[in-house]
């Protein structure tokens, strides 16, 4: 028992010291109060929809309907423009300072999304996006394990503007309980349904495949403000499999800004089917924060670190925890905007089921990730840079 503490202690010193070592480096990168936004910038290229955050189908359909209607505003401003004209009242202090760590509260939650990248984030951009994984992952206890995935959606508008074709990917945050999501097929379609969207809500079809055969299902995603520092997205997906009835994911994520450089995300993952031990459930909370350094090549600053702590357990046929999760995930580009690497050491405290020995493992996942977005192509650059 007192070697089990005094390990555990050991690791818990060993990733505070990683922690100790990051948060210098941070220290001394960012500028100003709170340190300055940076983005991911490519000196002879402009800023891509990973830098700033891509706009979502909802947000694209609705710049759409206001350009329709903004001919028909200026008719009415003309003629308004005399008896209103003086009567406008400039917001206050107060109005400015909520509008604007509002926006850089959207800014920072976007940003972390596009740049560590999410399977429900992807699949909602407005144009095609992938993300290509090359992972290498090593456990303690069950070896190592090498694997390719894609992530992301393909956008389809020879047959539809609103049907995609989707890419469930491989991210540990989209995990529950230590396993992929269920209720998700690897590769899909997805279609957009009319007149139900906007910007805090979306309906989807969804339509996968496995060998059993076609998994129909629908996705519901909630997203909100709730204050100039605080959002929400809650996701609720459901897809029918002929062999294993219908599976369920809810999923819920709380951000909070620190300031322009530091976030606290809050995950949550429940999934349940008729399959499964009762409800099988993940959450964690994480610390999320960025910076560049100005003395490295152009286009390689970019860098960020997650550290992270997570517990996951099952309701039946007994409801325990099976296992504690503590670790910190690094990312960086390297060569090119195009490509990142990332690290992730963790360390686990596994049960198998109630009664056994809680056994600790170290775990290690080293990702190549190539990003096939159109914009960061370097090939069709011209000399002049356009």
């Amino acid at each position: 028992m007192g070697d089990n503490v005094g390990k555990k202690y050991r690791v818990l010193v060993s990733l505070a010291a990683l922690w100790s070592v990051i948060m210098p480096a941070f220290g001394q990168q960012v500028s100003g109060p709170v340190g300055d936004i940076w983005d991911l910038t490519v000196v002879e290229q402009a800023p891509s929809e990973i830098e700033a955050g891509e706009s979502t189908d909802n947000e694209r359909r609705e710049e759409q309907n206001r350009d329709e209607n903004s001919g028909n505003g200026r008719d009415n401003s003309r003629v308004n423009k005399g008896s209103d004209e003086g009567k406008d009242i400039a917001p206050s202090l107060v109005d400015r300072g909520h509008g604007y760590f509002t926006q850089r509260t959207n800014e920072l939650t976007r940003w972390a999304d596009n740049y560590f990248g999410g399977t429900e984030v992807d699949q909602e951009t407005a144009s095609s996006r992938l993300r290509l994984r090359f992972i290498t992952d090593w456990d303690e206890r069950y070896g190592t394990d090498f694997r390719v995935r894609v992530g992301g959606k393909v956008n389809l508008p020879a047959i539809s503007k609103k049907l995609d074709l989707v890419f469930r990917g491989d991210d540990s945050q989209d995990d529950i309980n230590g396993q992929e999501d269920p209720a998700q097929s690897r590769v899909g379609l997805q279609y957009q349904l009319s007149g139900l969207e906007s910007k805090r809500h979306r309906f989807d079809l969804t339509m996968g495949v496995n060998s059993s055969g076609p998994r129909p299902g629908v996705k519901y995603r909630y997203h909100n403000q709730l204050s100039d520092k605080d959002t929400l997205r809650v996701t609720q997906r459901i897809q029918y499999d002929r062999d294993e009835g219908a599976h369920a994911t809810t999923r819920v994520d709380v951000d909070h800004a620190l300031n322009e450089n530091q976030l606290l995300r809050s995950y949550s993952r429940i999934f349940y089917s008729g399959e499964s031990d009762g409800v099988e459930w993940s959450t964690s909370g994480s610390h999320i924060l960025r910076w560049r350094d100005d003395t490295a090549k152009p286009g390689l600053q970019g860098r960020a670190a997650m550290v992270f702590a997570e517990v996951s357990g099952v309701t039946e046929p007994w409801s325990y925890v099976s296992n504690y999760r503590v670790g910190v995930r690094y990312r960086q580009q390297a060569y090119r905007n195009y490509l990142f690497i990332e690290l992730e050491p963790s360390y686990n405290w596994r049960i198998d089921e109630p009664g056994l020995s809680r056994e600790g493992a170290w775990r290690v996942e080293l990702r190549f990730e190539f990003l096939l977005f159109d914009d960061l192509r370097h090939d069709k650059k011209t000399k002049g840079g356009g």
